[in-house]
């Protein structure tokens, strides 16, 4: 039906497609933050490359080949050898295990450094004579000799 100006109904408007919920985190990461994303990316590429070095690697981490020593990349040796005739992308590899072991320690250094100023923090107080702050409950009025 027409009405008395001889339009026709407006058509319906096309709805706008909704993604997920992650896709919709991971494209405002890419827009907002692009360094922490390429950031994020790599640390995420490390962490796989260190779990699935084994079937990833081509040798093994210290297999050595001494007919091959310091040999260019080549098919066979993709980033070459070194002086023993190991592998380098394999030792590449492997080496990403240790980006577990290093982030834990670092983990680790940090908390020690955050204890160790707050008991220094708090031996100043007692030496005055007002240890009351917070970190005194947790970690006690000590001396700051490690």
């Amino acid at each position: 039906m027409t009405t008395s100006t001889g339009t026709a109904p407006p058509a319906k408007r096309a709805e706008k497609k909704r993604h997920g919920v992650i896709y919709d985190v991971f494209s405002r990461m890419i827009r907002e933050k692009p360094l922490a994303t390429f950031g994020l990316a790599v640390i995420i590429i490390l962490l796989f490359t260190g779990v699935f070095a084994n079937f990833l690697a081509p040798f093994g981490m210290n297999e050595i080949h001494l007919l091959s020593r310091l040999q260019p990349p080549s098919s066979q040796y993709l980033l070459g050898t070194d002086q023993l005739g190991r592998d380098e992308l394999s030792r590449l590899i492997y080496g990403a295990r240790y980006f577990h072991d290093n982030r834990a320690r670092r983990d680790g250094v940090v908390h020690g450094f955050k204890r160790s100023y707050r008991r220094c923090l708090c031996f100043h107080r007692w030496e005055i004579g007002t240890c009351s702050c917070s970190a005194s409950s947790m970690y006690g009025c000590q001396s700051p000799h490690f």
